[in-house]
């Protein structure tokens, strides 16, 4: 580093000035402006000396930040640099509402705790721990900056409640959705429609490998690696990379695909980005209203833990980094405890390449879902 930038440090494109003040490390936010910090950090050294300082950061601390601006300032430092930020943006939509322009040196326990037994009234807890949690985060930010001696947010107690999906869906289920089909009229015709061919090819990605949809959608014929043996993903949602193997099922399956494009999962040629409007058609016709698509991601889950794989092993596979957020997704049942004293139980079967070939009509309809395509 040069003489004339000690002091400085630049992190995503803000500068920061650092000072040692009583023997600990003080780092100031200056902004995007290179010559701004220059000049800041030699104003804080000269206060530094002639004692005013420390007279300058009380009253920097007692300077009134609105519960409003502390989320923009967690927004602009922290959030907008993840990938689902957007989606933890918006847990702030009914706590900025509720605390509106509000001193954050003034909130107390037993109003955050108000604001949760009022949400508990509108949405499941599930939501209003989320809520919580991102309002505690936005709160922990001030405490690290001074301006808060403490978060009231540690007195409140979170909502409980039951994040583990207790059914999986049956081999006989998974069937029946990909092979629905309902008649419309067209004209006056009855027609006969069918699962687009690339919807039934994401979701049986996604029960052979336990990916994110996201991640089926974005896989790409470059991603399959080796003799299509294995997956790799670039990106996942908590930003690590790893690879998936490949079942000699699912194999047979991604090499009978003719590639029209650079993405496995495409609709015409083109990549699709979303297809939760068309699935909620097909299990609407399927008769089976309760099943998500992430439930496959379950299944898959669930699969390697009844064929004996290794935890660490089936985290490396799925991605999750804790295993409690592993254990929301090996659906295990009673009978599965039974492995203990050598009785092992029967493993959800796979979807076999003849399976595949049946389910595919000779004729398709045309899909009257609406997608997402690039």
């Amino acid at each position: 580093m040069k003489p004339q930038e000690k002091g400085l440090r630049c992190r995503r494109g803000i500068w920061y000035v650092n000072l040692q003040i009583d023997g600990k490390r003080k780092e100031f936010r200056i902004g995007p402006d290179k010559q701004k910090a220059i000049a800041a950090r030699a104003k804080l050294k000269l206060m530094a000396v002639d004692g005013t300082l420390q007279e300058h950061l009380k009253v920097e601390r007692k300077e009134a930040v609105s519960f409003a601006a502390a989320i923009e300032e967690h927004w602009q430092q922290h959030l907008r640099f993840k990938k689902s930020g957007k989606v933890m943006y918006g847990c702030f939509k009914s706590s900025s509402k509720f605390f509106e322009n509000r001193d954050i040196s003034t909130l107390t326990w037993e109003e955050i705790e108000t604001f949760r037994n009022f949400r508990l009234t509108q949405v499941k807890p599930s939501t209003v721990k989320k809520e919580l949690d991102m309002l505690h985060a936005v709160l922990n930010r001030q405490v690290k900056k001074g301006r808060l001696n403490s978060n009231p947010a540690d007195h409140v107690e979170k909502p409980k409640y039951n994040d583990v999906r207790e059914e999986i869906i049956s081999h006989a289920d998974f069937i029946k959705l990909l092979s629905t089909h309902w008649v419309i009229s067209n004209r006056g015709k009855p027609v006969s429609i069918n699962v687009e061919p690339h919807v039934k090819l994401a979701l049986i990605i996604c029960d052979f490998t336990g990916m994110r949809i996201g991640e089926v959608l974005a896989m790409k014929w470059e991603h399959i690696r080796g003799d299509c043996d294995a997956i790799f993903i670039p990106e996942s949602k908590n930003q690590m990379t790893r690879t998936v193997p490949v079942h000699p099922e699912l194999r047979k399956i991604l090499l009978s695909q003719e590639q029209k494009s650079d993405s496995v999962v495409n609709f015409r040629g083109k990549r699709v980005r979303c297809i939760k409007t068309c699935f909620n058609s097909i299990r609407s016709y399927a008769g089976l209203p309760n099943i998500r698509i992430h439930d496959f991601r379950h299944r898959a889950t669930t699969r390697w833990v009844q064929e004996g794989h290794s935890m660490s092993v089936i985290m490396r596979a799925t991605g999750h980094r804790t295993v409690s957020a592993f254990m929301r997704y090996a659906n295990l049942k009673t009978g599965d405890v039974q492995t203990l004293v050598g009785k092992k139980t029967e493993t959800l079967p796979v979807l076999t390449y003849e399976e595949y070939l049946s389910l595919t009509p000779e004729k398709r309809g045309k899909s009257v879902a609406r997608l997402k395509v690039a």
